[in-house]
């Protein structure tokens, strides 16, 4: 199989730690099986399930479920990999959980409340050493040869992705650490109403909004925290996860930032860099030297541009998991 059990249970840890800090839940039991209901088609008898872990989409107004299938692989494990037999199996259980009773009864939280079923492939590279080829493999998919419904998402986290993620992770733990903000009610996921789509939740909830799919594989994430030692009315952290080589790229940016209201002298603005370009802070200073060029050096633009703050970070997710010791130790990790 390519995985033993507790390399397994590194992917479980790793995405329990991930996704508690994006504001996501886990709900119901791990490591189960659910009655398949489409037998005939499926040539199923059950479907497994790892975890499922579900979100709110300011977005849509809709909860958001993951049915999800948790990897965790070494480079010696890989050969003859292509991760169909993985996706067509998540098709199959997306596709009974959404007329399957005992799945809505094990998983979901509200069953008045709108909701979707999405697939989750989480992609652990637990050596370290074998992120590129996964990714090559990733590349090289066949979608003809992954059979599922139409309208249903299969969502995957490659080893890259998760890379960028847990780096995150990090920074934000470390914000908090420096008591930048003081609990998880301290900070949140932001979405600016955009012309064809508007927040369904409101101001009340606002401190709640978790990172969606769509936020987590954008170009750029931001998070709102509150501060109550800043002299700014608000403070932000931008994650900007491009390539980071071109000065018209932050140019597009800082205006994206500014259609945001973000750019302005009452508010500080982070851009935090993940594995750009070497000279990614040089580039990003001069597309503010350009961007303020274009408002015929204003005093007062030039004050908003120079509170957003560009610094690099960089890929920390190195640590070597010691498999003796999570399968002699294994503890829950709390969604608090």
């Amino acid at each position: 199989m390519g995985e033993t059990q507790n390399t397994a249970r590194m992917a479980e840890f790793l995405a329990d730690e991930i996704f508690k800090w994006f504001k996501w839940k886990r709900v119901g039991t791990t490591n189960v099986d659910f009655n398949c209901v489409l037998k005939e088609k499926h040539n199923n008898k059950t479907h497994p399930i790892d975890a499922v872990f579900t979100y709110f989409n300011p977005y849509s107004g809709k909860q958001v479920y993951l049915n999800t299938d948790l990897k965790s692989y070494a480079k010696s494990t890989l050969s003859g990999k292509n991760f169909t037999d993985e996706l067509n199996s998540l098709g199959k259980s997306i596709e009974c959980a959404e007329i399957s009773s005992e799945w809505k009864d094990n998983f979901v939280v509200a069953i008045d409340k709108p909701y979707i079923i999405d697939g989750l492939l989480f992609i652990f590279n637990h050596d370290n050493s074998s992120g590129k080829e996964l990714d090559d493999i990733l590349n090289q998919l066949k979608i003809d040869k992954i059979n599922i419904k139409k309208g249903q998402r299969l969502i995957i986290f490659s080893p890259r992705e998760i890379d960028y993620f847990y780096t995150i992770v990090n920074d934000i733990k470390n914000f908090k650490a420096q008591e930048k903000f003081k609990s998880f009610d301290d900070y949140t996921f932001f979405y600016p109403d955009l012309k064809k789509s508007r927040r369904h939740n409101t101001n009340d909830d606002e401190w709640q909004n978790p990172a969606t799919y769509e936020l987590l594989t954008a170009p750029w994430l931001i998070v709102k925290y509150n501060n109550p030692s800043s002299k700014f009315k608000e403070s932000y952290i931008v994650y900007y996860n491009g390539r980071g080589d071109s000065v018209d790229e932050f140019i597009y940016l800082i205006d994206t930032l500014s259609a945001y209201q973000l750019v302005s002298s009452d508010k500080e603005v982070q851009v935090r860099f993940y594995n750009s370009h070497k000279n990614v802070v040089s580039f990003f200073e001069k597309a503010k030297d350009l961007y303020l060029q274009s408002w015929n050096l204003d005093k007062s633009r030039k004050k908003d541009l120079e509170n957003l703050k560009p610094s690099s970070i960089t890929s920390i997710l190195k640590v070597q998991y010691n498999e003796f010791e999570i399968g002699m130790d294994i503890r829950g990790i709390s969604n608090e």
